[in-house]
């Protein structure tokens, strides 16, 4: 019997199933959103004329619907914005072997992977029920609570793998914080966390939100080349908030090289919801609008340092050949610094088209899209798909 043979009929038809499942939720995730979104949408012909023949080449015909979709708000209407489906089920895949994506993305090993990317200063960490310190020392448990509680300063306390849709993220005072309830947290975290200083940011972030860390998110392509940046937006959350993440409220607006922010911007607010196999998800209810009251920055604001936080990330991809695409959340500390907060290796399809109004992967889409539906190129680099 050909074990090898089997195997591989077997993951490419599992496949086939799990692309028509993203397909069907992603698609009617996207028509729930675009009510709120509004605008003035793709007309029939030019739907005809512009996305159809651009998308023949590679044997596709997306559904018109997802050009409604990033047409919304400026009508911009271009061919190379890719639909979820194809993103999620397969170019992703190609582009990055997910097969190394929870080892490499454990918050708890980024000082080790990214020793020379300034970091949060970490306070104490637990990785698979091990206890450790800052110097990767290993501790008892009690022993990292009593580091936590004489720690001077405000903490956060997150998940280390597997973010949950962001959920379990604390910002927490130690001088407000018992012994008894500094447990609890490490209970609810259960066997993967870190826990880290909170960053002081920049003065100009502040502008955007005081009460948040807001973070600068940088999506990278890594080629033959070398790093190019695709795209870049920041992301504020709302003024009841200390932490801006996936399940929380706030907004998003593109940055442009020179770090200039746009005036255009996308307001969203996360809805939980369980899918059909009763899992949690999370859909983001997004509609464009206008600079808060609450944000001081002016127009022509401009992201400090956003030539040294792309400096950092085209320095911090080049240590992860698995992974070609990767979202990138750094902020600006009050010396100007960037600090890398995470990474994400299935970076958001609304952050990477969407709210920046480009394609995937910049200028580089087609050239992406000729590689993964014509030359394959990669796939001899696939080992997810060869095991």
């Amino acid at each position: 019997m050909d074990y090898e043979k089997e195997y591989r009929e077997y993951y490419e038809k599992s496949m086939e199933y799990k692309a028509l499942y993203l397909k069907e939720e992603l698609t009617k995730e996207a028509k729930e959103l675009l009510p709120g979104l509004g605008g003035e949408f793709i007309s029939e012909k030019e739907y005809e004329q512009i996305i159809v023949p651009f998308w023949e080449k590679y044997g596709r015909k997306p559904d018109k619907l997802w050009y409604d979709y990033f047409c919304s708000g400026e009508r911009i209407i271009d061919p190379r914005f890719v639909p979820s489906y194809f993103y999620y089920s397969e170019i992703l895949p190609y582009v990055n072997n997910l097969q190394f994506w929870h080892a490499a993305a454990d918050k708890c090993i980024f000082d080790i992977t990214l020793p020379d990317i300034k970091q949060p200063e970490t306070v104490c960490k637990c990785t698979a029920g091990f206890y450790y310190d800052a110097n990767m020392n290993m501790i008892s448990r009690k022993e990292a609570v009593n580091i936590c509680l004489s720690h001077k300063g405000q903490m956060v306390i997150k998940p280390s793998i597997g973010s949950g849709f962001s959920k379990n993220i604390y910002c927490i005072d130690p001088d407000e914080t018992s012994e008894k309830e500094m447990e609890e947290y490490f209970e609810k975290l259960g066997s993967y966390f870190i826990v880290q200083s909170r960053i002081e940011q920049h003065l100009e972030l502040a502008k955007l939100n005081p009460s948040t860390v807001n973070t600068i998110r940088v999506n990278s392509l890594m080629t033959d080349e070398g790093v190019y940046i695709a795209s870049m937006h920041i992301r504020v959350g709302d003024p009841q908030s200390k932490i801006v993440h996936q399940g929380s409220s706030g907004w998003h607006s593109s940055i442009e090289e020179d770090g200039t922010l746009s005036e255009k911007l996308v307001t969203h607010k996360s809805v939980f919801y369980k899918n059909r196999f009763g899992e949690e998800s999370i859909r983001e209810v997004m509609t464009w609008g206008e600079l808060p009251d609450y944000a001081s920055a002016k127009s022509g604001y401009k992201i400090p340092a956003i030539d040294k936080v792309c400096e950092a990330v085209c320095k911090a991809h080049k240590r992860l050949p698995h992974f070609r695409f990767v979202g990138w959340d750094f902020t600006v500390d009050t010396q100007g610094e960037p600090v890398f907060i995470e990474f994400n290796l299935a970076p958001s399809h609304l952050s990477c088209q969407l709210i920046v109004r480009k394609p995937l992967f910049g200028d580089k889409t087609e050239e992406i899209l000729e590689d993964y539906f014509i030359h394959k190129t990669l796939k001899k680099n696939d080992l997810g798909r060869m095991l």
